[in-house]
């Protein structure tokens, strides 16, 4: 049985085994279910799955509980838990096709995972976005919607936080690969304990934790394995490849918040401001919708673009609004005096995509992150369009009685903003979007794959449509990563929907 509590595990000694040179396996603490990684999908699944009492179930989450994070709660405070001990905090490589920029890449290391600190739970059309908060206007993420504290008390549930999982553990039974354990550690240097699986592993770590996690433990490119001294369970090309992120180019526009009143007055009231979700709402286009103005006028025909949409009415692009500036991914500071809001353009169908590899053989190391941004001009092209349609509405009764289009120098992140979208030319606009493009924090898939996808072949995919690892018995991949095609919109329903589905097909196969 999962150990008996009423609220989170940091000890391993409380609910693993600690591994010595003369543990064996019978002695492994066992569990029905090992959850790898407390995310969206972790915390459904470990929530559903314990339902059963005759299940045992384990989560297993890297980062820290969500209630330790007060800024976890507040709907607009999302951005301070940005390279706090919350993130991740990764980066890519130098981006060739964005001035050859490093990028950071914020992912929530907390119990509820990146939800906690993305803004949106989803959208429909052009409406405000959808999300969740509670009667005290704070966030509700998916730890704090599925880990209640009634779910926390079943004594077959066990929710383990600060602790890293650094490999999955296999045994080979008459020549199939089972997925046994997984070992895990507090520290890099700490001792190493264990759990093992009756029944089922299930890697819930997000698109870029689940595959860094597959290739430290040995499934992946073969070549690259070997290269980087790790021994190969399963040689499976697709593992880490067909990365794709849409990212964004932001807009600036003059005239915030006085945010420490604001704090304040959430503190005692759970009231806007600061209970007001950051991003307000979205809107969807096609970018070769002939009733927008993307082109200018009297100037070239714009370029016919590959259709990459999932259907004749689906859209490839997005505009999102913030009413506040965020300057550098939500970490830089705003100069004293000024005010403004901030809108983006999101490229939904990128063409463009990268991979994952390793740095080296420690789960301990990040990965290395290259998700190749703008490679195909194509993209460019596509965010070009939606940037100028954006300069356009800016300029449109009744808002544009509220933005100041003068330009100041002292300011120069609201240049875009001033631009004139009759005059504002291509090259002027490409340039623009190759400095100023950032990551619009839901990386998940493109047209054709992901980093762990599904599909039938094992040369271009990882799992099949059980969600089973090709060639494993008991691991399975419920997250972000296993998407076969990119959403045309922010995946935090659809994870959530997923997980949902996917552990009533797990409790049926084991009943």
């Amino acid at each position: 049985m999962g150990a008996s509590h009423s609220n989170f595990l940091s000890n391993p000694e409380q609910f693993a085994t600690r591994v010595t040179q003369s543990q064996t396996s019978s002695k492994v603490k066992e569990y029905d279910f090992v959850i790898v990684g407390g995310g969206t999908a972790g915390c459904v699944l470990a929530s559903k799955l314990s339902e059963n009492p005759a299940f045992t179930v384990i989560l297993i989450e890297a980062g820290r509980s969500h209630e330790e994070y007060l800024f976890s709660k507040i709907p607009l405070g999302f951005s301070k838990l940005f390279l706090s001990a919350a993130d991740w905090a990764f980066s890519t490589t130098p981006q060739k096709h964005v001035k050859d920029r490093v990028i950071r890449l914020p992912r929530g290391k907390v119990l509820g995972g990146t939800r906690d600190f993305n803004t949106p739970g989803g959208t429909l059309g052009a409406a405000p976005f959808l999300a969740f908060m509670d009667n005290k206007g704070q966030r509700s993420s998916a730890a704090a919607a599925y880990l209640t504290n009634n779910v926390l008390a079943w004594p077959n549930l066990s929710v383990a936080v600060n602790c890293c999982v650094e490999k999955v553990l296999f045994d080979d039974e008459n020549n199939t690969l089972l997925a046994t354990g997984v070992e895990l550690r507090t520290t890099r240097d700490g001792p190493i304990f264990c759990v093992s699986a009756t029944k089922e592993i299930i890697l819930t770590a997000g698109a870029y934790g689940t595959p860094h996690l597959l290739l430290v433990s040995g499934i992946g490119p073969r070549k690259e394995l070997e290269e980087k001294g790790v021994t190969v369970v399963k040689d499976l090309p697709a593992v880490g490849k067909n990365l794709v992120d849409g990212l964004p180019t932001y807009d600036y526009l003059a005239k915030p918040l006085s945010s420490l009143f604001a704090l304040v007055q959430w503190y005692i009231t759970g009231k806007w401001p600061m209970a007001t979700l950051a991003a307000q709402g979205a809107a969807f286009f096609r970018s070769d919708d002939p009733s927008l103005p993307y082109s200018v006028p009297g100037g070239k025909p714009l370029p016919d673009l590959v259709d990459l949409s999932s259907g004749s009415n689906a859209p490839d692009l997005e505009i999102s609004w913030f009413p506040m500036l965020i300057l550098d991914g939500g970490v830089g500071k705003i100069p004293p005096g000024v005010q403004g809001a901030t809108a983006r353009v999101v490229n939904l169908r990128p063409k463009s995509s990268g991979d994952i590899t390793l740095e080296t053989s420690s789960i301990w190391d990040k990965p290395i992150i290259n998700p190749k941004w703008f490679s195909n001009e194509h993209d460019t092209q596509i965010v070009a369009r939606g940037v100028r349609l954006l300069l356009r509405i800016a300029r449109t009764k009744p808002f544009s009685g509220f933005v100041d289009f003068r330009e100041d120098e002292r300011y120069p992140f609201l240049w875009i903003g001033t631009q004139d979208p009759d005059t504002l030319s291509e090259e002027e606009l490409y340039e623009f979007i190759r400095k100023n493009s950032k990551t619009a924090w839901h990386p998940v898939s493109q047209l054709e794959a992901c980093t762990a996808r599904m599909g039938k072949s094992e040369d271009s995919s990882v799992v099949n449509s059980k969600l089973q690892v090709h060639g494993m018995q008991s691991l399975k991949i419920i997250d972000a990563s296993i998407f076969p095609k990119q959403l045309s919109g922010h995946p935090c329903t659809a994870i959530i929907a997923m997980a949902e589905k996917a552990s009533d097909m797990i409790k049926e196969a084991h009943i």
